[in-house]
């Protein structure tokens, strides 16, 4: 029997039936998930269905519309078990929404299914087959994932919502600062939780991410070019690599080692942000292994301009000296960031890690200066203009609930 005429056969016998979901904790059972990730660890705030909640689907017809293989079963619940009207077989009836959510979990999610069967009906339809092309029901024409539309959908944004001045910082600020910024923020505000509707993104937490875009403009070729993987690998660059590798570690704040001595390390207690900053001896060896890769490999893509980030992120893990959020001054720092800044004046090496050691005037005067830096960089800086004062939600924007369900104000996947 073709697999045509299977899945006529079911929707003949099965007709789709349409079965009332007893209660929420039997969509949980079916493998539908929580509000804030799946089994796989995605998070799937804003995975929403147009799928009716009692809608059931046989396994052979989510098979071919969902295009699951009989393992991805082993993790959803049978609704029922059926046979043919002539009682010669048994067949399987499941939830059609955890049947979804099993292809969201199994493609990343909503968008993920959506370019895996766009990517399949191109293919389709080059063929030239006359057969119709499967199409999942939230996935059919004028609905929330429709095939035929010339673009990808967007989710709803977690961190964003309705809300014009945190759409404007997203699009400003690099993905990788987005990100970590409000991982800063969940752990400020939220004790380290993610934000659930828009209840969550306060006029507190807009000014903070306002802030963020203030303190990036004040440098704003910092942060714009972070590479997507580390730079090949040399004799130079491997000797920078063990210098890295032996980087001394700072207790952590709060910790009963906090401001105590620790070799390779200096107490720093200026401008009011007590922090812990590589001595001399360790920052002489750090830039002159700089100064050797520069020299060998130059300032672009493979070298400095790469390498720096291996340095800051050393920096960041080793001394926790990054991206740091002040709550009750709203101001942030990042006294990692000299390592990606290009050449200083005479008056800032001073006050640097640059002005610690000997090495570090010669390394300055190896990089670009900012101007320079600037004009070669192939992403534009963020832009000065925009929104400058929280906005509060609309009125109607709710909590998301458990599983896809109903749209919310907002999500977007991040470190949390």
């Amino acid at each position: 029997m073709s697999p045509r005429k299977r899945k006529g056969k079911d929707r003949e016998e099965g007709k789709r039936k349409r079965r009332r979901v007893d209660s929420e904790e039997d969509c949980l059972e079916d493998g539908r998930g929580d509000a804030g990730s799946s089994a796989s660890g995605l998070d799937t705030y804003g995975w929403e269905t147009a799928i009716p909640e009692d809608w059931t689907i046989s396994k052979a017809m989510a098979m071919l519309d969902y295009r699951l293989t009989h393992a991805d079963f082993q993790s959803i619940t049978a609704r029922e078990k059926k046979r043919t009207e002539e009682g010669r077989h048994a067949y399987y009836i499941y939830n059609e929404r955890a049947v979804e959510w099993k292809a969201w979990e199994k493609h990343g999610g909503p968008i993920g299914l959506w370019k895996f069967l766009k990517a399949l009906k191109k293919e389709h339809e080059a063929s030239g087959s006359t057969d119709p092309f499967d199409i999942p029901y939230s996935y059919a024409a004028d609905r929330l994932y429709d095939l035929d539309l010339p673009e990808t959908p967007e989710l709803s944004d977690r961190y964003v919502g309705d809300l014009r001045l945190l759409r404007y910082a997203k699009q400003s600020l690099p993905p990788w600062l987005w990100n970590v910024c409000n991982s800063k923020l969940n752990k400020a505000l939220l004790d380290g939780k993610r934000p659930n509707g828009c209840d969550d993104l306060t006029e507190e937490r807009q000014r903070a991410i306002g802030a963020l875009v203030s303190f990036v403009n004040e440098n704003p070729i910092r942060y714009i070019e972070k590479p997507a993987q580390d730079v090949a690998p040399s004799l130079y660059i491997a000797t920078l690599r063990s210098v890295l590798a032996a980087a001394p570690i700072a207790p952590r704040f709060g910790s009963q080692a906090w401001g105590t001595p620790v070799a390779g390390l200096d107490f720093c207690e200026a401008d009011g942000h007590p922090r812990y900053e590589w001595c001399a001896s360790y920052l002489q060896r750090i830039f002159k292994a700089l100064c050797t890769v520069i020299s060998k490999h130059g300032i672009g893509n493979e070298g400095w301009r790469s390498i720096r980030w291996e340095v800051y992120e050393t920096y960041v893990e080793t001394v926790r000296g990054g991206l740091t959020f002040y709550r009750a001054q709203m101001e942030w720092t990042d006294y990692a960031g000299v390592w990606l800044d290009a050449q200083l004046s005479p008056k800032d090496i001073k006050e640097s890690l640059r002005g610690k050691c000997e090495a570090g005037i010669p390394y300055n005067q190896l990089l670009p200066s900012p101007a320079a830096l600037e004009a070669s960089s192939s992403l534009p800086p963020p832009s000065a203009a925009g929104p400058s004062s929280p906005a509060p939600c609309p009125a109607s924007s709710q909590k998301q609930t458990a599983g896809p369900s109903s749209s919310a104000c907002m999500p977007s996947p991040l470190v949390g």
